[in-house]
C-alpha cells in the first residue's frame, strides 16, 4: 500500500473508530437521558437525512467544481470535531434535548454531503483509475475493523465514563484523521473548470449520468424503495434493542461487533472479487442480500443471549451484504464515470435514498405508536423483500464492460503520383492486417478498460451512495455501508447514496 494511500487509510480508520463511539452514545442519550419518544427517535432519524435533502446536490456541484478537495475534507473533520464537543458539553452539563441531538444531526449530515461528493476525486488523486475499486475495498476493511474497535470498547467505557468518554474519544480521532489528509503528499489534479458560473443545469448533471446509464436507470427505483425500509429499520433499532429485547446498556455496545465482524468479512470478499467479477454484479447480488438477511431482525425474542445473538447477525448480515455492494458501487462509478460528473451523481443518488429513507423514518416512528414496535420493523422487512422486483440484473450493466470498437487510424493523404502505388501498398497491408487485428476486436466482458468520456456517458454506473458518507448523522453513524452509506457520521458511497443497513444510515457512508 502506498504512502498517501496509508494514511489515507490510517485517517478514515481513525474516524471510524471515533463514529462508532457515538453511534453507540447517542442512542443511549436520546433513549436513557433525554427519553426519547418513538416518533422522536424517527425524527431525529430523519434529520441527519433532510440535510443531504437540502443540500446534497447544491454541495456536490460546488465540490465538483473545486480545484482542491483535501483542504475541504480536512475541514469537514475539524467542523465535525466541534459539533461532537458541543453535544459532550451539552450532555455533561445536562442541557441536553432532542433539540440539541437533531441539530448535531442536521450538522453532521451537512458535512457528510460535501464529503460524499468529494471524496471519489480525491480518491482519484491517490490512486490510478483501474486501482480504486480495490483501494475502496481496503478503505472499508480499515472503516469496518475500526468501527468493531469502537463499538467493542465503546459499552465498557460508557459504563466507567458516561456518555461524555466516548463522545471525547470521537473528537480525538477527528483530529488524527484531519492530520492524516495533512500529511498526504500527492498533488491533487484538478477535474473540473472554476471559471463559468453554476449553471441550473449543472444541477441535474448526475441525474443525467443516471439516465443515460441502463443499469442506473432500472437500479434507482429499487434503491429508493428499500431505503424506505432502511429509513424504518434504522429509527427503530434502538428502541428495540433497549425496550423490546431489553438488552441491558454495557451490552448495547458489544451487540454491534458482530455487525462490525460481517462489514470487515464483506470487505474483505469484495476485495478478492473485484478483479474477477464485474462490479455490477457484486452491486447487485449484494443489494439483494441486504434486503433478505434484514428479516433476521425482528425474529430476535426468547432468553437474552438468543435474542442477542439473532439481532446481531440481523444487524450484520445486512451489513456484510451491503458492503458487497458499496464495493460494486465504486467500483463501478470510478469506471464508467468521468471524474467531473462523480459528485453530482452521489449527491442525486443520495438525494433520492434520502428521501426515500426520511419517509421511512417518519413512518416507522408513527406506524410504531399504532401497531407497536416489532410489528413496524416486519412491515419494513416485507417493503425491502417487495423491493426485489425492482431489482436489475447484472447483466443490464454489461453494455459498458464492453470495449468501444476500434477505429482505424487515418492514413495520410498522398498526392495523385502515388496513387497506384499506395493503393497496391494498401491491398497488401489488409490483406495482412486482416487476420491480426480481427481477434484484437474480441473483448472479454470482465476486463473493464478505462473509457473515454463519450464511453462513459452511454454506459452504466453505481449505489449512491452509495457511495461512502462522511460525516453524517449519529442515528444513520451506526452503519457505515450501505448503498451509499448513509449512516451519518461516516462516509458511504457511495461513494455511495450507498451510502450504507444495520445501525441503517441512508446510505451516505460516515
Amino acid at each position: 500500500m502506498r504512502r498517501d494511500l496509508r494514511l489515507y487509510w490510517i485517517g478514515q480508520s481513525s474516524t471510524s473508530v471515533g463514529s462508532a463511539f457515538t453511534a453507540v452514545a447517542i442512542p443511549l442519550i436520546a433513549v436513557q437521558t433525554v427519553g426519547a419518544t418513538g416518533v422522536q427517535m424517527g425524527l431525529l432519524t430523519a434529520a441527519s437525512s433532510l440535510s443531504v435533502l437540502l443540500f446534497g446536490l447544491p454541495l456536490a456541484t460546488l465540490a465538483d467544481r473545486l480545484p482542491r478537495k483535501r483542504p475541504w475534507l480536512i475541514g469537514a473533520e475539524l467542523v465535525a470535531a466541534a459539533a461532537v464537543g458541543v453535544v459532550a458539553l451539552g450532555v455533561a452539563g445536562n442541557w441536553v434535548d432532542v433539540g440539541l441531538l437533531a441539530a448535531f444531526a442536521f450538522v453532521l449530515g451537512c458535512l457528510g454531503a460535501l464529503t460524499e461528493a468529494v471524496y471519489f476525486a480525491h480518491l482519484g488523486s491517490i490512486v490510478d483509475r483501474d486501482g480504486q475499486t480495490r483501494a475502496r475495498a481496503h478503505l472499508q476493511s480499515g472503516e469496518f475493523v475500526g468501527d468493531l474497535t469502537g463499538r467493542g470498547l465503546a459499552g465498557p467505557l460508557i459504563a466507567i465514563t458516561g456518555p461524555v468518554g466516548a463522545l471525547l474519544v470521537n473528537i480525538g480521532t477527528r483530529l488524527i484523521s484531519a492530520l492524516c489528509l495533512v500529511r498526504i503528499a500527492a498533488p491533487e489534479r484538478p477535474t473540473s473548470p472554476t471559471g463559468r458560473r453554476v449553471r441550473p443545469a449543472d444541477l441535474l448533471a448526475g441525474f443525467r449520468a443516471i439516465g443515460d446509464s441502463p443499469y442506473l436507470r432500472r437500479l434507482a427505483p429499487f434503491l429508493a424503495v428499500s431505503q424506505v425500509m432502511r429509513g424504518m429499520v434504522a429509527a427503530l433499532t434502538a428502541l428495540f434493542v433497549l425496550t423490546v429485547l431489553e438488552v441491558p446498556a454495557l451490552w448495547y455496545g458489544a451487540l454491534f461487533v458482530v455487525s462490525g465482524l460481517c462489514g470487515l468479512a464483506g470487505s474483505l470478499v469484495a476485495a478478492r472479487l473485484a478483479d474477477r467479477v464485474v462490479p455490477q454484479r457484486l452491486a447487485t447480488v449484494g443489494f439483494a442480500g441486504v434486503a433478505a438477511t434484514t428479516a433476521l431482525l425482528p425474529l430476535a425474542s426468547g432468553p437474552l443471549p438468543l435474542a442477542m445473538a439473532v439481532a446481531a447477525f440481523g444487524l450484520g448480515l445486512p451489513i456484510f451484504c451491503g458492503a458487497v455492494a458499496n464495493v460494486g458501487m465504486v467500483g463501478f462509478a470510478g469506471r464508467e464515470l468521468g471524474e467531473e460528473v462523480l459528485g453530482r451523481f452521489s449527491a442525486s443518488f443520495q438525494l433520492v435514498g434520502t428521501l426515500a429513507f426520511i419517509l421511512g423514518s417518519v413512518a416507522a416512528g408513527l406506524l410504531s405508536e399504532i401497531i407497536g414496535i416489532r410489528p413496524t420493523l416486519w412491515a419494513a422487512v416485507v417493503i425491502g423483500l417487495l423491493a426485489l422486483i425492482l431489482l436489475p440484473a447484472a447483466r443490464h450493466g454489461a453494455g459498458p464492460q464492453t470495449a468501444a470498437p476500434r477505429t482505424a487510424t487515418p492514413r495520410p493523404e498522398t498526392s495523385q503520383s502515388d496513387t497506384s502505388q499506395s493503393e497496391t501498398s494498401q491491398s497488401e497491408t489488409s490483406q495482412t492486417a486482416t487476420p491480426r487485428t480481427e481477434p484484437d476486436r474480441t473483448v472479454q466482458p470482465q476486463a473493464a478498460a478505462p473509457r473515454t468520456t463519450a464511453a462513459r456517458r452511454t454506459g452504466t454506473g453505481p449505489d449512491a451512495v452509495v457511495p461512502r458518507s462522511a460525516s453524517a448523522s449519529p442515528a444513520a453513524e451506526t452503519t457505515r455501508s450501505t448503498a451509499w452509506d448513509g449512516d451519518p457520521d461516516r462516509r458511504a458511497v457511495a461513494e455511495s447514496p450507498t451510502t450504507t443497513a444495520a445501525d441503517n444510515r441512508p446510505e451516505v457512508a460516515r
